[in-house]
């Protein structure tokens, strides 16, 4: 799964929760605005064999 985020906020919320069936596998910042005073971050998690 690529997660996409540009809210620091959301993206630690959400990866709480996609941590129980999910690893990060890669992760990557981008200045997609260079002006701006934020950066958008995409993970790249893979899901997580429940049988182990």
């Amino acid at each position: 799964m690529l997660y996409i985020s540009c809210n620091p906020l959301s993206l630690a919320k959400d990866l709480k929760i996609l941590s129980q069936t999910h690893r990060i596998v890669k992760a990557a910042f981008f200045d997609q605005f260079p002006h701006t005073s934020h950066l958008e971050t995409g993970i790249l998690l893979q899901k997580v064999d429940s049988n182990s």
